[in-house]
């Protein structure tokens, strides 16, 4: 299964400093309520990797998937608005620190009353990335990255000093391929990322296929 860069600009990140982490960042990942289970080889290309941490931003849906993850490296994991049974084990945001660097993991969908702001903000005008920046920056002013899912939409947007990173769907969604992300902290508090299209495998209905 090969690897490509879903965002070619993304080559072009200055990268100079040591690796003091690398992180994979997954979101949307919908077992078993949108898809029957991981895709085919996932966790062994994740172990290829050697990722220090995996940060999971939320729709997981069952515990089991974190537990598949965990076993090719520790998981730091958030509750998405499709959490229900999760709702007592998972945060609605988590923090961290890599190297120096302040990172949260959020959903992105917040409270009842913002998810159906949400999803008029959606019907009326489509996805807007300022619509979740605004509401982001306010949560979480105090972090370097912000790392996100809900709107099954890759990102990775610098504004000012801080990254907003969203992995997008490891289902795919939204026009997307499914996908993930791939965080490096580097010394002297460097931060790049990348998202990471999955091939070889397409998603037909519930299931997994080879092609």
């Amino acid at each position: 299964m090969a690897l490509h860069l879903i965002d070619p600009s993304v080559k072009s990140e200055k990268r100079t400093g040591e690796v003091l982490a690398r992180l994979v960042v997954v979101a949307d990942t919908h077992v078993p309520d949108k898809v029957e289970g991981l895709p085919p080889h996932f966790l062994e290309m994740l172990a290829a990797i050697v990722p220090t941490a995996i940060l999971h931003a939320g729709d997981i849906s069952t515990m089991s998937v974190l537990g598949e993850l965990s076993a090719v490296a520790p998981v730091i994991a958030v509750r998405g608005n499709r959490d229900f049974r999760l709702y007592r084990q998972l945060p609605l945001i988590a923090r961290a620190e890599f190297g120096g660097v302040k990172l949260a993991v959020t959903h992105g969908h917040g409270g009842v009353r913002r998810y159906i702001l949400d999803k008029f903000q959606y019907i009326s005008r489509g996805y807007e990335f300022a619509f979740h920046q605004r509401y982001l920056l306010r949560t979480l002013p105090d972090v370097d990255v912000i790392v996100f899912g809900h709107t099954h939409v890759p990102e990775l947007v610098r504004v000012e000093k801080q990254l907003f990173f969203n992995p997008g769907s490891l289902i795919g969604s939204q026009g997307f391929d499914p996908v993930y992300g791939v965080l490096e902290i580097r010394s002297g508090k460097e931060v790049n990322g990348k998202h990471v299209l999955l091939t070889g495998v397409e998603r037909k209905g519930r299931n997994w296929v080879e092609l």
